[in-house]
């Protein structure tokens, strides 16, 4: 749970709600609220970091990096197909990874393990927003194209809300909080500047960006033991980096 003065990880998509401090629900976040919901992410990281330790090559039917790539490619095409939100993607591969660093699994299980994580994090999605989920199980079979059943995934559903012991109304912080946090710091940092960068700019264009590149970065098993703090830090640094260039760019042809 979240302690009081933070803001919920997923607080971005949950409905607007009534406001007792005269505040707009619009409003920009203030910067010490800001720093609350830091600490609380870093408090809570560990809990949610993945620990995988697969091998390149499988030599006693063990799941490899490749079969977790294309797990994680599956789950964005579900993604894509549903047009689900990014959030679902990136909880989906987390429950995932996790999954597979708490539990010694066979390659056929993977298929099944896969649409279940999916299935799991539209639940919690549903739950958060206070919405009923729009994506049947079966849809989600019959798209994937496993050879599971719809009650093949909802048996493995609750084994993985078992083993990775996961709690209603208790939602995991990922990579995309981490961004959309560290983002929000940026604009308040630029504000104070008066500095005009394009990540800063509210522009569906921008923030899109920031998640197809993450969206990108967590679909590779070469990342999925980063911490999730350290992604979305590396990826705003990329993209400050691009608006420097861009200033810089726009300097030189001013002065020729």
């Amino acid at each position: 749970m979240l302690r009081s003065g933070a803001r919920h990880p997923d607080a971005d998509e949950c409905p607007p709600v009534a406001s007792t401090s005269g505040q707009s629900p619009d409003a920009a976040p203030d910067v010490q609220q800001l720093y609350a919901t830091l600490n609380e992410y870093l408090l809570m990281e560990h809990k949610f970091q993945p620990r995988l330790c697969l091998p390149a090559d499988s030599q006693n039917g063990e799941v490899t990096t490749g079969a977790r790539d294309g797990a994680a490619h599956v789950l964005r095409c579900l993604k894509v197909w549903f047009d689900l939100p990014a959030s679902v993607l990136i909880h989906a591969i987390n429950l995932f990874d996790r999954f597979l660093t708490k539990m010694k699994v066979r390659p056929c299980h993977v298929p099944c393990i896969t649409v279940s994580c999916m299935n799991v994090a539209i639940d919690e999605h549903a739950e958060l927003t206070r919405q009923p989920r729009n994506v049947l199980v079966e849809e989600l079979v019959s798209v994937s194209q496993s050879a599971c059943t719809a009650g093949d995934v909802a048996r493995m559903s609750r084994v993985i809300v078992d083993k990775l012991a996961l709690v209603k109304g208790c939602h995991s912080v990922t990579a995309l909080d981490w961004l959309r946090l560290l983002r929000q710091l940026v604009v308040c940092a630029a504000e104070e500047l008066d500095v005009n960068a394009p990540i800063c700019q509210v522009s569906s264009d921008n923030i899109e960006l920031l998640m197809n590149l993450l969206e990108i970065v967590v679909c590779d098993a070469s990342c999925a033991n980063a911490r999730t703090s350290e992604l979305a830090l590396v990826l705003i640094y990329h993209q400050l980096g691009e608006c420097i260039l861009g200033f810089a760019d726009k300097y030189n042809r001013s002065i020729s």
